[in-house]
């Protein structure tokens, strides 16, 4: 990625900060790819509130683990990258035991 902003202009330095953090944001993109599945899930079921709070949550939970790690730890922008890839599949993991609690919910209603 450095090559390619030196290519098309962009200062050296900063070229060089924009690769290393896209390098630290390739774990995001896998959570963020599973990220979207649910959400297209979640949309299709018109399961909207379940998207929301998880959201917030994510949200409230991004703000704290983004400071710890870029600031109190001092790691930088890469440890931004990771701190929204850690957003992503904590995003991921919620919608998930969404999902398995609604199954759950919904079989041991069968039962009864």
């Amino acid at each position: 990625m450095d090559k390619l902003l030196v290519l098309l202009g962009q200062d050296h330095a900063i070229s060089l900060v924009a690769g290393n953090y896209c390098i630290w944001l390739i774990p995001a993109l896998f959570g963020y790819v599973v990220l979207q599945a649910l959400v297209r899930y979640f949309q299709t079921q018109s399961l909207i509130f379940p998207m929301l709070v998880t959201s917030v949550v994510v949200l409230v939970l991004h703000i704290p683990i983004c400071w710890v790690l870029v600031f109190e730890l001092g790691l930088g922008q890469n440890e931004a990258a990771l701190s929204i890839g850690i957003s992503y599949w904590l995003s991921v993991m919620l919608l998930i035991v969404y999902t398995v609690l609604s199954v759950m919910s919904e079989n041991l209603g069968s039962f009864r």
